[in-house]
């Protein structure tokens, strides 16, 4: 469980939650201008989403921290 706590995780997370909106986000576009490859572009990214999404309700929050009790 300790990877999950790491920094370089962290870091991946939050690349695959932007790449994964931003896919929506231009996807969203592709639709709206009746694009051919804006469906595919739009599920793919709802799926990313949609795996994110359990993959964070599963892990859980972090800590977090009061920092006006340490340093009021």
């Amino acid at each position: 469980m300790s990877y999950f706590k790491s920094p370089s995780f962290k870091y991946v997370k939050n690349l695959l939650i932007g790449l994964g909106a931003s896919i929506v986000m231009i996807g969203a576009l592709g639709k709206l201008n009746s694009t051919s490859w804006g469906g595919m572009a739009i599920t793919a990214g709802l799926l990313v989403e949609a795996f994110l999404f359990a993959m964070l309700g599963i892990l859980g929050p972090e800590k977090d921290y009061y920092w006006e009790k340490l340093y009021p």
